[in-house]
């Protein structure tokens, strides 16, 4: 069966032994001479593996785009294996699940991958916990592996930071041989992608299986940004012990994603991951954002970015986690430049708020409205109660260079087509109406949907101009995405077949949401 079977276990050594690499501080135990005599002996079974080297040269004449595209057909055989030492899969899951402070601490693990029957073998990526609210043990004391967790894979981890000195950390700190050798680790890819996201299913009360990838492959359907994700089996062991489960493989929101989709210049923008998180949510408000300032003579706001308020670098490390995290252009963390979403902020506050009235060109100075109209559709198709819309998170903003104006990427779309925490909200999202104000907090959405297509109005609202060339182009992309199959179970049950995913309930539970949106749509 398509992604059922794992790989054979191979020596740890065999893995290493595919691409050179300085010795590590981890790896004690083993000499210098030790060392060549294990790589001389493996030259030949080096070669049945398709070869890596640290900047990440493609095999068999395929290029990085090519096999990026085969990793993530739906209708491809994928299985990762991710061997970690005791003590390594031990601090991950105790420092991890315990303390935010070691959130973006990566610890050494050695993968292989097998696609179509191809293997590629990688020493020493980088492996940590992501997620939220997802983080947990996954090791017991006898060092054995009795649950999973989320994934954040780098195959660029150098493992030298300053965060290495930590005395937790201590041990797994790599001394490089040389400047190139390091160089060409922080250069290595797989297909041409600095990490991936590996999340374990089913989930979310055993509802989530192909949820996700059937969400991203429909806003992508509509022609907007979304990452790839697609199935893979996954083993996951340590020197004592093996799990094996399904897992979602996806494509991150970053530097790569960008220069995948965008021109070289277009590429260069500000990308912000947005989260509702312990400050609060992320729903452009000013509050905690952008100070209060106002222009003189238009009484606009012009207010300037709040030094460690709710948009920043984030930064586990010394406990600083924004609202709002600038993942590109982000080297000099405090001192960025944050002007592009806080121009942003401002926009949507003058619009809706603004003494004149606000006006469509001034929302059209910021916001990609076209854009935002037709990812708004295919959210209220999907139904995410956890987005955007309902709860104010997990969304990325892309700031394009040549416009200056945002564009919306989904991100973490597990809770959708009928899937919610509770029955109530299960409901909630099947009954709810294209223009529906509702919020899971009951509160009132942000400003931004009353800048483009609510019709209902925001207690001190200004805004006078008329937005019905703005909703008749939102219901619009509504009923294309319906038109084009986004609520059709055969669709979804289509996308389940190839991916070989067994999950009758599931399809069950996406089918009676699917029916009951799409007869409140033509009701």
């Amino acid at each position: 069966m398509k992604k059922s079977l794992f790989l054979s276990i191979i020596p740890l050594l065999t893995l290493s032994g595919c691409i050179t690499v300085a010795k590590s501080n981890s790896s004690k135990g083993s000499s210098k001479g030790e060392e060549s005599e294990v790589e001389a002996s493996l030259s030949s079974s080096v070669e049945s593996l398709s070869r890596f080297s640290e900047n990440a040269d493609s095999s068999e004449g395929k290029s990085d785009s090519g096999l990026f595209d085969e990793l993530f057909s739906s209708a491809s055989s994928l299985s990762i294996q991710l061997r970690f030492s005791n003590a390594s899969l031990m601090a991950l899951s105790k420092l991890q699940s315990a303390s935010r402070k070691y959130d973006d601490v990566y610890f050494p693990a050695d993968m292989e991958l097998e696609l179509n029957g191809v293997k590629y073998a990688f020493a020493e990526v980088g492996v940590r916990m992501k997620g939220n609210t997802s983080r947990r043990a996954i090791v017991n004391n006898d060092n054995v592996i009795y649950q999973p967790c989320h994934f954040k894979v780098s195959f660029k981890e150098t493992f030298d930071s300053e965060i290495y000195d930590d005395p937790k950390l201590s041990s797994f700190r790599k001394s490089w041989e040389s400047a190139e050798s390091r160089a060409k680790r922080k250069d290595r890819t797989l297909f041409g992608q600095k990490k991936i996201d590996l999340k374990y299913i089913p989930r979310n009360n055993g509802t989530c299986k192909v949820r996700e990838i059937y969400a991203y492959q429909s806003f992508e359907k509509e022609g907007l940004l979304a990452p790839k994700a697609t199935l893979a089996s996954l083993t996951v062991s340590n020197d004592s012990s093996t799990l094996d489960g399904e897992f979602e493989v996806i494509e991150c929101i970053d530097k790569q994603f960008l220069k995948k989709r965008f021109s070289k210049a277009d590429a260069k923008g500000d990308l912000y991951k947005c989260v509702y998180n312990s400050r609060g949510k992320a729903d452009l408000s000013r509050s905690g954002a952008v100070t209060k300032d106002t222009d003189p003579e238009t009484g606009r706001t012009i207010g300037t970015r709040v030094a460690k308020g709710n948009i920043g670098v984030e930064d586990n490390w010394n406990g600083y986690v924004p609202n709002y995290q600038l993942k590109t252009n982000d080297d000099n963390g405090e001192e960025s430049d944050f002007t592009s979403l806080s121009n942003y902020i401002n926009g949507i506050w003058n619009t809706v708020y603004g003494p004149d009235g606000g006006s469509s060109s001034m929302i059209e100075s910021v916001l990609d409205v076209d854009q935002f109209l037709k990812f708004s559709a295919v959210s209220y198709l999907l139904g995410n109660p956890d987005d955007q819309r309902y709860n104010y998170n997990n969304y990325y903003i892309y700031f394009i260079p040549s416009t200056g104006k945002a564009v919306y990427i989904p991100y973490d779309w597990d809770w959708c087509l009928g899937s919610a925490w509770n029955e109530g909200l299960q409901d909630n999202m099947k009954s709810t109406t294209p223009f529906d104000e509702w919020t899971i907090d009951n509160g009132t959405a942000s400003s931004v949907y009353y800048a483009t297509f609510f019709k209902g109005k925001k207690d001190g609202m200004s805004l006078t101009f008329d937005r019905s060339s703005y909703q008749n182009a939102y219901l619009s992309y509504v009923k294309k995405g319906v038109e084009d199959g986004i609520l059709d179970p055969e669709n979804y049950l289509s996308l389940t077949n190839t991916l070989h995913s067994s999950d009758n309930n599931e399809y069950e539970s996406v089918s009676s949401y699917m029916n009951v949106k799409r007869a409140r749509i033509n009701s």
